[in-house]
């Protein structure tokens, strides 16, 4: 079994938090839950799963951007080589 660790991010100044960590990850699993994706005009992103490595830990950062935040600020973390 590996330990894991879910954490919900729901205001910008817990990415600012985070975004650091995401950074540093030698490598990340993205998975993005959309709705009304039949039509491009309503589609919306619902939730962003985003899991790394930590130590001997895995982590799940779960952005909620009906909450306000938004996932244009993964755009860079996402971009890293």
């Amino acid at each position: 079994v590996i330990p894991y660790q879910l954490v919900l991010f729901d205001c910008n100044e817990s990415f600012d938090r985070l975004e650091p960590r995401l950074g540093a990850a030698k490598a990340l699993a993205v998975d993005i839950e959309t709705s009304n994706w039949w039509s491009p005009a309503e589609e919306r992103i619902e939730i962003i799963q985003i899991g790394f490595r930590e130590s001997d830990q895995v982590k799940v950062a779960i952005f909620d951007p009906l909450a306000g935040l938004n996932p244009e600020r993964l755009r860079r973390t996402l971009e890293l080589g």
